[in-house]
């Protein structure tokens, strides 16, 4: 039999006094002193695809609570008459709540507030049911890789890993990162807040002469990822420049490998192919935390219509994302380098720089998007093409397309760049 915490009907409800919590006991309803004990039970079951559960207050005829928290409990020995449940939800979840008499469905609502009726001898079921609508994506990583970590956030989460690691549909709310170093002192938990679709990013370096890394078990990463020991795309060699930023744009889910037909993972990345204006769309929306379902509608673009990228097209247009304002773009062609930059700067709300014409030799006062060029350098994302003994040539190549390892380097860095002390870009629109 569970018990259950009982406050007397002086007590108000939600608002409990020290006097009301000295008289509030743990007392079972079929206590067989108590002449007054109803015959009526109530079981009550709590199930969340996110293992988060809530609170349940039964008001009960007399004016008492009954308070249960777990996964399943039942009260027993209660009398007849109205009852009032109220649900305090996890956080970031809708609730739905249904009572059961036998095989009939005697109330239900998808609020957390129900009432119903409770008659002698009646033994009922009710069930809550919590989803998730308002959630995010939470990434822990680390200079060196393979650094434990504890991540706590709502509703009692606790999450522990080492890096890099990255949580997916996580509820919308505070989380603060413990980095375990081993060899090292802890360093003091960072915060960090998660907002609805958006992404928060938890980093940090460390140095410490007696560091050790702890490698992470290749057998735990899912195809199309990479591990702090091999990446697993075929087109990525571990010993590659470009290895580190594909890692993480993956891992943060900003970026992914192809699909073949049936949405399986291929195991390639496509490094040397070029970034199209359609995924420049898609994947800006996704490294910003922009929700592309927020605007709906047919696109101005006659060539993004029945695509898979329409969503994100319709929400540039309707942003006025500036390179997307042409009606007439052809969106499966490389974007170029400048127009990257442009719509990065442009959706992250930054101020650009009067061009000088004299950071590149290739990019004057009169070329396109000049000043996002030259802001882009000036802020580090860029810093223009090298020969092959890796000397700057002072050339940047504003017109020429992308690659996807390069620009898993430019979104890296953007993510860097404006992490700040806690490494948050999901508050940026």
């Amino acid at each position: 039999m569970h018990t259950f915490l009982r406050f007397p009907a002086r007590c108000a409800l939600f608002v409990l006094s020290v006097s009301c919590l000295l008289l509030a006991g743990t007392v079972s309803h079929s206590s067989a002193n108590d002449e007054s004990a109803g015959t009526a039970s109530i079981t009550f079951e709590q199930k969340s695809m996110s293992q988060a559960l809530g609170t349940l207050t039964l008001l009960e005829p007399n004016q008492e609570t009954v308070t249960v928290t777990t996964a399943a409990s039942t009260a027993t020995a209660l009398s007849s008459g109205k009852y009032t449940l109220f649900v305090a939800s996890p956080n970031g979840t809708s609730t739905t709540i249904r009572v059961v008499k036998g095989a009939s469905t005697i109330a239900s609502a998808d609020t957390p507030q129900v009432s119903f009726d409770v008659g002698e001898g009646d033994q009922l079921h009710v069930a809550v049911e919590y989803h998730l609508v308002s959630f995010g994506l939470v990434g822990v990583s680390s200079d060196p890789a393979g650094i434990p970590f504890e991540l706590r956030g709502p509703n009692d989460f606790l999450g522990k890993g080492i890096t890099p690691k990255s949580f997916e549909t996580m509820p919308i709310g505070e989380y603060a990162v413990t980095y375990k170093p081993r060899g090292c002192l802890v360093s003091p938990a960072r915060s960090n807040r998660l907002e609805k679709n958006g992404h928060a990013y938890f980093s940090i370096t460390i140095k410490c002469d007696s560091l050790q890394v702890v490698n992470a078990d290749p057998s735990s990463e899912p195809d199309g990822s990479m591990t702090s020991e091999t990446v697993i795309f075929d087109d990525v060699p571990r010993d590659a420049w470009f290895a580190p930023f594909v890692y993480k744009v993956t891992r943060f889910g900003i970026m992914s490998g192809y699909r073949d037909a049936s949405g399986n993972l291929t195991g390639h990345f496509g490094s040397s192919a070029p970034v199209t204006l359609a995924e420049l769309a898609k994947i800006t929306h996704s490294v910003l935390g922009i929700d592309e379902d927020e605007y709906s509608g047919i696109p101005d673009n006659p060539s993004a219509r029945a695509k898979w990228y329409s969503n994100y097209v319709v929400s540039a247009e309707k942003r006025d994302w500036r390179i997307y304002s042409d009606p007439t773009l052809s969106l499966d062609r490389p974007a170029t380098r400048a127009e990257i930059l442009v719509t990065l700067l442009q959706v992250m709300d930054t101020p650009l720089q009067w061009p000088k014409g004299s950071v590149f030799k290739d990019v004057t006062r009169r070329t396109r998007y000049a000043s996002a060029v030259e802001t882009a350098a000036a802020m580090g994302f860029v810093s223009g093409k090298a020969n092959a003994s890796g000397k700057q040539t002072g050339f940047f190549g504003p017109e020429e397309p992308v690659t996807r390892a390069e620009f898993s380097k430019i979104l890296t860095v953007v993510m860097e760049k404006f992490r700040g002390a806690s490494s948050s870009i999901s508050s940026l629109r």
